[in-house]
């Protein structure tokens, strides 16, 4: 920026020598070319003055920043907007008592690098737990759906077995390691590394152990017992799984008991297991059927205004009725001399009825003769 500066100067001050100052700046004409040839902001004086600081604008006594107001559409309900930030609450001040426990126990244990890889471990460990239950929850509802089981229902659900069994134990065998359990070649515990987890993180990883154990079981039921698959790769995986999963749950038994001595810490996460999952879906699913019988219902009994050209009047007719109605109708008075049906007689019988007068000199029937007599003669 300085350099930028310092170039800009000089061509203004090189400028002016040529040229002449900002007061005595002759340009350029057809008939006087001794002057600026430079046309519009390319002349370095007319540049300058595109900003003129010239006038006393004042300036703030204290200190100005800009300000921008920017609208963001929500287009989140009220309701779970709220129960989003609450959740976000409680999952920071969890974390924060969390980072508080993890120090005092890793203080002598490696310090913060430790305690910023605890951190971690607590966070994929509280995933985990929700992942399995969001599945769970995903695979309850799908089931009260369909009507029937065919081969394709089978077909996607033990696919989708097979990716959450895989994932979960990537996730399971990384929990593992972080014990101190060697997870590769043959097993034996003399081959196995110091644990030095927390009683907190090993607390978590036992949520973790028990949710595994509920979610491997709602497989095996749904797999092998309703959906009957025979599927030697699925047993495979599901017993590898439980495998890691019952090493784990010793080895942090007797971290507990033997190293850190103390008792197994209380649940931070009130994590659902499929039966209080498939209670809590039976229940919404009933409410949103009720709720929708009666919006139906409503619809159903709601009066619906007549159109503006139907009748209005008793009798399934009402009001003036029809144009064919009031061709038909002009004779249902009563009054004596008119049609057999009373009033003025509809409109075939004023056509037919010209010629009921009696004066003389008019048609046998008398009056002015029908319409008939009328045509016929026209040649008497």
């Amino acid at each position: 920026m300085k350099t930028n500066f310092t170039d800009t100067l000089n061509k203004y001050n090189r400028h002016i020598a040529e040229y002449g100052p900002p007061d005595n700046h002759p340009y350029a004409t057809r008939s006087n070319s001794n002057g600026c040839p430079l046309i519009g902001r390319a002349c370095p004086l007319k540049a300058d003055k595109v900003v003129d600081y010239s006038g006393d604008y004042g300036f703030p006594e204290g200190n100005v920043y800009a300000k921008s107001n920017i609208s963001k559409s929500d287009v989140e309900e009220p309701g779970m907007k709220a129960a989003r930030e609450a959740k976000e609450l409680t999952r920071a001040n969890t974390e924060m008592k969390r980072t508080n426990d993890l120090k005092g126990h890793y203080k002598t244990r490696g310090g913060v690098k430790e305690v910023s890889l605890a951190n971690g471990i607590c966070s994929e460990l509280d995933e985990c737990c929700e992942n399995m239950e969001m599945l769970q929850t995903k695979w309850i509802e799908w089931r009260m759906m369909i009507k029937h089981v065919d081969e394709g229902v089978r077909k996607k659900e033990t696919d989708e077995f097979h990716s959450a069994l895989k994932e979960l134990k990537m996730l399971v065998t990384k929990f593992t390691e972080r014990s101190g359990i060697k997870t590769t070649g043959r097993r034996d515990a003399k081959n196995d590394a110091k644990d030095n987890r927390s009683a907190l993180e090993i607390g978590l990883c036992e949520e973790v152990c028990e949710a595994c154990l509920d979610f491997t079981r709602g497989i095996i039921e749904r797999a092998f017992d309703d959906l009957k698959v025979d599927d030697n790769r699925l047993k495979s995986s599901l017993k590898g799984l439980n495998d890691f999963v019952d090493e784990l749950h010793e080895k942090n038994v007797a971290t507990l008991k033997h190293t850190l001595c103390v008792d197994k810490p209380l649940p931070t996460n009130k994590w659902k297991n499929r039966e209080i999952i498939r209670k809590e879906v039976e229940d919404r699913l009933k409410q949103e059927k009720e709720e929708f019988v009666n919006d139906v219902s409503m619809e159903d009994t709601e009066e619906i205004a007549p159109p503006a050209h139907q009748a209005r009047g008793p009798g399934g007719h009402g009001g003036r009725g029809g144009l064919m109605d009031a061709i038909a109708g002009r004779g249902r008075g009563k009054k004596p001399g008119r049609s057999a049906q009373g009033g003025r007689g509809g409109l075939m019988d004023a056509i037919a009825g010209r010629g009921r007068g009696g004066k003389p000199g008019r048609s046998a029937q008398g009056g002015r003769g029908g319409l008939m007599d009328a045509i016929a003669g026209r040649g008497r």
